[in-house]
C-alpha cells in the first residue's frame, strides 16, 4: 500500500491592470505563440519585454482600429493593382503600389509595453472606457 502526501504549497498572485488595447495585444501574442497569457506573462518576467522577440513572437497582426486610414487606402490600392495586373511586374510600383505592414514592429511593441509601465505613474487610462 502507498500512501501519497500533497504538500499545499501557499501561492500568491500579482494582478496588473491594464487597459483593453494592452490586454487585446498580450491576448494576440499569446494565441501567436500557443500559449495562456498566464504562460506569457511568466515569459515576459523571466526574460524582460527587451528579449521578447528572443523567447516569444510579437509578430501578431494590428487589428482594424490600429491600421491607420492612410494604410486601409494604400492596402485598397494595392489589392486593385493586384487585380488588374495578377503577375507581379514593375507596373505594380508605377501604379502606386506600396508595401504596407500590417504587423506590429518592434517600435510598436515597445511603445506598448512603455504604455504599460507608464500605468504606474498614471493609472488614468484604466478609467477611460
Amino acid at each position: 500500500m502507498f500512501t501519497y502526501v500533497f504538500y499545499c504549497i501557499p501561492m500568491q498572485q500579482i494582478t496588473i491592470p491594464v487597459t483593453d488595447k494592452q490586454h487585446s495585444f498580450l491576448s494576440r501574442v499569446a494565441k501567436e505563440n500557443r500559449r495562456t497569457l498566464s504562460q506569457l506573462m511568466y515569459l515576459i518576467l523571466e526574460h524582460g519585454e527587451c528579449l521578447g522577440y528572443e523567447c516569444v513572437s510579437m509578430s501578431v497582426k494590428k487589428t482594424d482600429d490600429e491600421i491607420s486610414q492612410e494604410d486601409k487606402d494604400q492596402i485598397a490600392l494595392n489589392k486593385q493593382i493586384k487585380k488588374d495586373h495578377p503577375e507581379y511586374s514593375d507596373e505594380w510600383e508605377k501604379k502606386g503600389y506600396k508595401y504596407v505592414c500590417t504587423c506590429y514592429d518592434r517600435e510598436m511593441v515597445s511603445n506598448l509595453f512603455e504604455t504599460i509601465g507608464d500605468l504606474v505613474i498614471d493609472p488614468s487610462p484604466l478609467n477611460e472606457g
